[in-house]
């Protein structure tokens, strides 16, 4: 006998029972979760469209590209430059078909061929490597910001070698090592915009896209994301292919080990534990037949040859260690074009796979990826999460110092002073050279009320680097405090001229010059840090007071009064760093 068919009104009201059932159990569900903090906040990175230089991009190995025919604000800051070509580089124009009689080289790599910091075009490495290679020859700049190696090399196969390329040179950064993409951080994945106020909204909703994954928020949000575009073995991957393309395609393939410059020296980094003279990558591309050239020898010679021995870091670079300044790409083009001039090695096939080589760059890009994760953590405001993997990575590798001085940074605004400190003398011990771990723990030791201390550290610092601004600044202040402002002074003419642009500085010399009853040289010294930062209330402040002490009968002024410590100087955690040697 069939089943009686129900009423209308009876599945009505069945469905109302289970919809409204489902709404219910669902804000139970969500008042669960916030309550138990299981959906953590997410900043999120999202680009702009109009003013983003990238794109998303189909290819999984590249994540992102730079956009064709971009053309961006002059004024703005970032992305340093305001240009694209047709053909989405940061170049000239360049036409496909070849010239005849005329050599065409690809430059490839990351931000450091791309010309991060720098906004004209014409100073970057690719176009002063045209012109220092001269006879017509074209060099077309393959480089993007955020790129691994693999992801480079899949550049040169789906865009460069349309180009039929005579030469391809990659620069070789220490970050290369990251098997993942990092700037496909910053942009935003395309999705509803119910998704997107959902994930602002629900903390339930939140909590499922970031375990399942749903929209991609969980990729957009993890910065280890863009693991699966190199792969385990991005180094190892993209050089066995590069030299399989040249191979294959008959061009001259070589490897310029990018290195990082410091205020003391200039040093090649990730070294090998079995052969403590040979670098990974060398490792790494001897297996696969591609010759390397260490552009650090060509460096150093440069800096032997200039009589006031410059830092390098500040010559050479941005000021970062890492990114060339104008003058760095200047010495590494006439290197690479002094190698190329040689003739060409044969792209030999190889020994294999060299294991031991591959499971240090294993290493090196776990270590990397604690550290952006808790350089992630830290922007998102979780500062406990920041420290695990902060301490995560020093598990992998203790020789980091910058992310010990981080961790102990955070250390200290979670109030644990003491444990801040012995992160910064374990730093000192690992680094006994590095004058930035210094003034930390001489800046740790003042609020633990060892001024004694901190002003040793102060000026060991400045030992190592006498144009050390900020030890200048805070070493200046102990004297005043102390009642030495001859010896105050001093230290704050040495500051300002180290950095004529520190409106802190000439505050800082002001008002002690005024405090020293020489107001009449304090006035022109505090206008010069109002001219510098308007919006500077201590410096205003200062003027204000010298003006007065001009008048005969004026009463003095406390040396201390409103001077400007600097309060950290930790730097953001560098690249990943395997031992220096």
């Amino acid at each position: 006998m069939g089943e009686t068919a129900r009423p209308l009104g009876s599945r009505a009201t069945a469905l109302i029972v289970v919809s409204t059932s489902a709404v219910l159990w669902l804000g139970i569900a969500e008042v669960l979760v916030r309550v138990t903090g299981l959906a953590p906040p997410v900043q999120r990175l999202d680009a702009d469209a109009d003013s983003s230089p990238y794109l998303r991009s189909s290819n999984p190995r590249l994540g992102f590209e730079l956009k064709s025919s971009f053309r961006g604000d002059p004024s703005r800051e970032y992305p340093f430059y305001v240009s694209t070509n047709a053909h989405g580089l940061r170049d000239v124009e360049r036409d496909v078909e070849r010239t005849p009689g005329r050599r065409r080289l690809i430059l490839l790599g990351d931000s450091v061929v791309e010309g991060h910091g720098i906004r004209d075009l014409e100073e970057t490495m690719p176009r002063q490597l045209e012109r220092a290679i001269g006879g017509g020859a074209e060099v077309l700049g393959f480089g993007v910001s955020g790129y691994c190696t693999r992801a480079e090399v899949e550049l040169l196969e789906v865009k460069g070698l349309a180009f039929r390329p005579d030469a391809v040179v990659l620069v070789f950064t220490e970050n290369d090592f990251d098997d993942f993409n990092r700037k496909e951080l910053e942009l935003a994945y395309p999705r509803p915009r119910a998704a997107e106020v959902l994930f602002a909204r629900s903390e339930l909703f939140r909590l499922a896209c970031l375990r399942l994954d749903l929209f991609r928020f969980r990729t957009e949000s993890d910065p280890a994301a863009g693991r699966g575009a190199g792969g385990d073995d991005n180094v190892a991957e993209g050089l066995t292919r590069l030299a399989e393309l040249a191979r294959a395609h008959g061009f001259d393939a070589r490897i310029a080990v990018w290195p990082r410059f410091l205020d003391d020296g200039i040093v090649d980094v990730h070294f090998m534990d079995d052969e403590p003279d040979r670098l990974i990558v060398e490792r790494i591309a001897r297996a696969v037949g591609l010759p390397v050239t260490r552009l650090s020898t060509h460096f150093r010679a440069d800096l032997a040859l200039r009589a006031d021995r410059p830092s390098p870091r500040r010559l050479y670079t941005v000021g970062d260690k890492l990114h060339p300044s104008v003058e760095g790409c200047r010495v590494a083009a006439r290197a690479i074009a002094a190698r190329l001039a040689g003739p060409a090695p044969e792209v030999a096939a190889g020994a294999g796979p060299d294991r031991a080589a591959m499971a240090l760059a294993r290493s090196t890009s776990d270590r990397q990826r604690h550290v952006n994760l808790g350089d992630a953590m830290l922007a998102a405001g979780r500062p406990d999460e920041a420290i695990l993997h902060f301490r995560r990575a020093l598990e992998i590798d203790p020789s980091l110092v910058d992310v010990r001085t981080q961790l102990a940074t955070l250390l200290q605004k979670q109030g644990d002073g003491a444990r801040a400190t012995e992160e910064l003398r374990t730093a000192l011990a690992d680094r006994d050279d590095n004058p930035a771990v210094r003034f930390n723990l001489a800046v740790a030791l003042e609020r633990e009320g060892d001024p004694a201390g901190a002003q040793q550290l102060y000026e060991e610092a400045l030992a190592l680097d006498p144009g050390y601004e900020m030890a200048r600044l805070n070493l200046g202040i102990l004297r005043a405090r102390a009642g030495d402002l001859p010896g105050a002074i001093v230290h704050f003419e040495a500051a300002v001229r180290s950095n004529p642009t520190s409106a802190r500085a000439w505050n800082n010399l002001g008002l002690a010059l005024t405090a020293a009853g020489r107001a009449d040289e304090a006035v022109p010294v505090l206008e010069r840090a109002v001219v510098l930062r308007p919006d500077y209330p201590e410096a205003r402040n200062n003027l204000r007071l010298a003006l007065e002490r001009l008048a005969p009968g004026a009463p003095p002024v406390s040396g201390d009064a409103a001077l400007v410590p600097v309060e950290a100087a930790v730097p953001k955690p560098r690249p990943a760093t395997a031992s220096e040697r």
